[in-house]
């Protein structure tokens, strides 16, 4: 688990150098790759993060083609959802694609990967 404080990260670096590892970084450094989710919350509440939750402006399949790539460790057991589980360091770490909902069956949402984090952002809660 990563400890900080807020103060650690205006000294040191930003939020995201501090909790997604540099194996990440460097493989997917062509991508927006961004923070989300209760990483950002705790951080906010001066808590230790517990699950660091990543998103990014490309489809699951080729998150998975970048991982096999960089040799990055990897479980794809959410790939339906758009996550894909990263192990580095024996932490996990999970990317899931920007998705957008196009419509509903019932409570079910269709949806469709996008490029927008804005669009992505308005299907969390």
């Amino acid at each position: 688990m990563t400890k900080f404080s807020k103060y650690d990260i205006f000294q040191k670096m930003n939020l995201f150098n501090i909790l997604c590892p540099l194996e990440l970084q460097r493989a997917f450094q062509d991508y927006d790759l961004r923070l989300v989710g209760g990483c950002t919350r705790d951080w906010i509440l001066g808590l230790t993060a517990q699950d660091i939750d990543l998103a990014i402006n490309i489809d699951p399949d080729k998150v998975v083609e970048i991982l096999k790539k960089s040799d990055i460790s990897f479980f794809t057991t959410g790939i339906h959802f758009g996550t894909v589980t990263e192990v580095i360091n024996n932490q996990n770490f999970e990317i899931t694609s920007l998705r957008e909902e196009i419509s509903y069956q019932g409570r079910h949402p269709k949806v469709v990967y996008t490029k927008s984090f804005e669009k992505d952002a308005l299907r969390r809660d």
